[in-house]
């Protein structure tokens, strides 16, 4: 069996919800100064929903999907490394990702 495909599948809720925006916070009534997270909405602006997956199609018909935070580049990246390559080759390919780009082109992790 072997990989013939990597699809990014990005699925986006036109309508959309508020957006909104993170506060830190002094938190008061304390002897000493500490902080904390709050948030607040934005007037008026509207963000899109949006949720990635990434589809690994394989010549034998078999389809594996995935949530993702992926960027295009990324995905693109994948699929030039993993076209041809058996998706049985789990650890192999998660040492090829983890040491052939780690602290190089991509965030730690990215894949």
């Amino acid at each position: 069996m072997k990989i013939i495909e990597i699809k990014l599948v990005i699925l986006e809720d036109p309508v959309g919800q508020p957006r909104s925006v993170r506060n830190i916070t002094q938190v008061p009534g304390l002897r000493r100064i500490q902080y904390t997270h709050t948030s607040s909405l934005v007037e008026g602006v509207q963000e899109p929903l949006r949720q990635n997956f990434l589809e690994v199609h394989t010549d034998e018909g078999l389809v594996g999907r995935c949530t993702t935070t992926m960027s295009t580049d990324e995905a693109e990246t994948i699929r030039h490394h993993v076209v041809g390559r058996s998706p049985w080759e789990r650890e192999a390919l998660f040492q090829q990702f983890h040491k052939g780009t780690r602290w190089v082109y991509h965030r730690p992790g990215w894949f």
